[in-house]
């Protein structure tokens, strides 16, 4: 772990934050891998200014998880000289030590066993129904290749590990099962396959948390239709600022997205049939009720922002409808309109509630209120 964050500070992606003064841009600052026109060349062992080398991670990485590990804490949000800080809280959660465990029954019988398996997330070793919560991250679709940037790493821990652990055995971390394409359908199976691999192991009255963001519609009905080849059903979507606005590809958008959305699901015994159709009215309202609710607590939301709260109440109401409505054409086309409407919507008029001019929804008018 201390190799692999030694070598993220140091090599020819890595550039200074200021012009020549500050501390080291990390490799991944930009997620991808971006040749730098005046690399950096940084102290790896370190000296007491140093940022990114051996002893400066090992002190605030490595003895900063031990530490944590042993008295674990909780952020509470609190006001100080008008401004919000975190309070760290701790006595809430029990110290973090678990045993290695070779099999899925051997966490039966302790509490700190943890089960850690390698292979592919569409077939799990573990039987059916044994899960009460299922907590995961899906790929970003077609714009990020995770396999081809883990590798950047995998080629250096492999010299050091290839001989004792099988996983380092093969020359790359590439797999032909691996949820990453360009192509929508291809990468809807792909994360359809897993999702109902999670509903499998999860008990009846378990929950699957997850969070996705995307710029492209395409990707956003592809996550609706794994969802539903998946039989799961959206309870909730939360929008929560996720990354820094200061971070590489934010500053350098015109309109940022700074927003990913926590999808919280459950396993569906049937779809509920109280819908037949896409409610663009209702859609709206709850677009509107986040907008609301995020700039009253002082988040400033760009255009991008608005529109994967608008994807996110889409693929929520999408899981609340009759298990055959709506088509796949039918999503597609409310997605069209969907889109319609953000374009004459602003932040400002959703924050003061202002009503949202008519559109014509699947060739029937309709009024579209805020509120």
């Amino acid at each position: 772990m201390l190799f692999s964050g030694v070598l993220e500070f140091n090599n020819m992606f890595c550039s200074f934050k200021g012009e020549g003064t500050g501390a080291v841009r990390p490799l991944f600052s930009h997620h991808i891998l971006k040749p730098e026109r005046r690399p950096l060349e940084n102290n790896p062992w370190g000296t007491p200014k140093s940022s990114g080398s051996f002893s400066t991670l090992f002190e605030h990485r490595l003895l900063a998880a031990q530490k944590y590990a042993e008295t674990p804490f909780e952020l509470e949000a609190v006001r100080h000289n008008g401004r919000i800080a975190g309070k760290k809280v701790y006595g809430i959660n029990r110290p973090i030590s678990i045993h290695p465990a070779a099999k899925f029954d051997d966490m039966l019988t302790d509490s700190k066993n943890a089960l850690i398996i390698s292979g592919d997330s569409a077939s799990l070793s573990l039987p059916d129904g044994c899960v009460d919560v299922v907590v995961t991250d899906p790929p970003y679709f077609d714009n990020v290749h995770y396999s081809e940037l883990a590798d950047f790493f995998y080629v250096w821990l492999k010299i050091a590990l290839a001989k004792s652990k099988p996983t380092f055995a093969a020359d790359s971390t590439r797999n032909p099962a691996e949820v990453q394409d360009t192509n929508a359908q291809a990468f809807e199976l792909g994360l359809g396959a897993v999702f109902d691999e999670c509903r499998r192991v999860l008990k009846p009255d378990g929950i699957m948390a997850f969070t996705f963001q995307h710029s492209k519609e395409e990707a956003w009905l592809a996550l609706t239709g794994a969802l539903r080849h998946a039989r799961l059903q959206v309870v909730v979507a939360y929008p929560i600022k996720a990354e820094m606005a200061v971070a590489t590809p934010k500053s350098q958008a015109k309109e940022p997205i700074n927003l990913d959305v926590v999808f919280v699901c459950r396993p569906a015994s049937a779809f509920d049939d109280r819908e037949t159709h896409l409610n663009m009215n209702g859609i709206l309202a709850k677009v509107a009720q986040q907008v609301r609710r995020l700039t009253s607590a002082g988040l400033t939301l760009s255009q991008g922002d608005l529109f994967v709260i608008a994807m996110s109440q889409f693929v929520a109401q999408c899981h609340q409808v009759s298990e055959s409505n709506p088509s796949t054409d039918e999503w597609a086309a409310t997605l069209t309109e969907l889109r319609k409407a953000l374009d004459t919507l602003s932040i400002e008029s959703l924050s003061e509630n202002q009503p949202v001019r008519q559109l014509r929804l699947l060739e029937e008018p309709t009024t579209y209120a805020a509120s």
